[in-house]
């Protein structure tokens, strides 16, 4: 089950695809130029919590009603299509950025207000808790979301080689985890030693195993790259040394 984030993100594309298409064109470039210029106004771009909510207000039925990871199929779809926006606009990148710490302290104060009404039994709070829980659930969703942009964008905008072995290897990594932990896992938990020791050893035993899975059969494999959602392996062509010739001597008479 943890796969079906992969499985609904490739339906969300296929549905999407043709808007993203759409939105690479002329037209639809000025339509991302002059949107991403109003979102780069400063708090403009929090505004992107109000679809969420209109969508949980109007829209009903299946693609509302919640699904694994908390939010219906009509949210995911606006994330993706949100986060399609965020990336078209170096500028609107940059105001992400300098908006990090506005971010984290809107982030902050939304979810201890989100786990208010969420979690607060008092009748007197009960219509409040009714009518804002969902407003505060969005715009504090998109405030995280900021703050990780924002703060990534500041400190892991360089390269390194571990950051593009671990950038290749993650959707990998997160493909093998679950199957090899569970099985894993499912060993352990019969010891009798404690649970703490059992997490160790989980872990100790999981990372090794699916890092080898990883390096030793999807990496060099091409047709297991391409499955597992890699770029095909750069073939590198072997220098041929350079031919020496020693230079020719004029015959002397």
């Amino acid at each position: 089950m943890h796969l079906w984030y992969l499985m609904f993100l490739f339906m969300f594309v296929l549905i999407l695809y043709p808007v993203f298409r759409a939105l690479k064109t002329k037209g639809g470039q000025a339509v991302l130029v002059k949107l991403s210029d109003f979102l780069t106004v400063p708090g403009v771009m929090y505004l992107l919590a109000i679809p969420l909510i209109l969508i949980d207000d109007h829209v009903n039925g299946f693609i509302v009603d919640v699904t694994p990871g908390g939010w219906g199929m009509a949210f995911y779809m606006w994330f993706l299509l949100s986060g399609f926006i965020l990336i078209s606009s170096a500028r609107l990148q940059e105001r992400i950025r300098t908006m990090r710490w506005v971010s984290f302290g809107l982030a902050l104060i939304t979810t201890v207000a989100f786990l208010f009404f969420e979690h607060n039994n008092n009748p007197a709070y009960a219509a409040m808790s009714e009518s804002l829980d969902d407003v505060v659930r969005s715009f504090s969703s998109w405030a995280w979301i900021f703050t990780l942009l924002g703060f990534g964008s500041q400190h892991l905008s360089f390269k390194s080689p571990f950051l593009k072995y671990a950038n290749e290897a993650v959707l990998p990594f997160y493909i093998f985890h679950q199957t090899v932990l569970l099985g894993v896992g499912y060993f352990v938990l019969q010891w009798q030693i404690p649970d703490l020791l059992k997490w160790i050893v989980i872990v100790a035993i999981s990372f090794p195993v699916i890092m080898g899975l990883y390096e030793y059969a999807v990496r060099p494999n091409n047709v297991l790259r391409f499955l597992f959602g890699m770029k095909p392996k750069e073939k590198i062509a072997e220098a041929q040394p350079a031919l020496q010739t020693a230079p020719s001597q004029a015959s002397s008479d």
